[in-house]
């Protein structure tokens, strides 16, 4: 993952936080906001064959947990912070205050087959994916 934040400018008005789509790392397709989860709740559980993901955490505090096959790897972002999911990571959020709200960027269109939905199987296509390059 690569965490990052996003730079915010506040004034007596509130708080603006811009994202200007040519910081994105790939030209996105879609967009969507998650949000009204219970403390505790995971959302997400599988990975993509193609899809890359930019997460924003627009309010509270989100757990993100990646695998990429061998091992986890794992962050916290708050409010501003952002993170990358690419293809062939499986990924889960953990949604911490209960006021939660994430934003992500899609680099592709809603796709079915696209998801890898049980992680048995990521195993072993990343498995599969790793002895192809040797």
């Amino acid at each position: 993952m690569d965490k990052s934040s996003l730079k915010s400018f506040r004034d007596d008005r509130g708080d603006l936080t811009p994202l200007e789509f040519s910081d994105l790392p790939f030209l996105a397709q879609r967009l969507f906001v998650v949000k009204n989860c219970k403390t505790g709740i995971k959302r997400g559980e599988h990975a993509h064959y193609k899809t890359r993901q930019f997460l924003m955490c627009l309010k509270g505090r989100i757990k993100v947990v990646t695998h990429d096959g061998i091992k986890y790897d794992e962050e916290i972002i708050t409010e501003g912070e952002t993170t990358l999911i690419e293809p062939y990571h499986w990924d889960w959020q953990e949604f911490l205050t209960g006021n939660d709200v994430l934003l992500v960027v899609c680099s592709t269109p809603f796709d079915i087959h696209d998801y890898i939905l049980n992680f048995e199987r990521f195993l072993e296509i990343t498995k599969e994916r790793r002895d192809d390059t040797y």
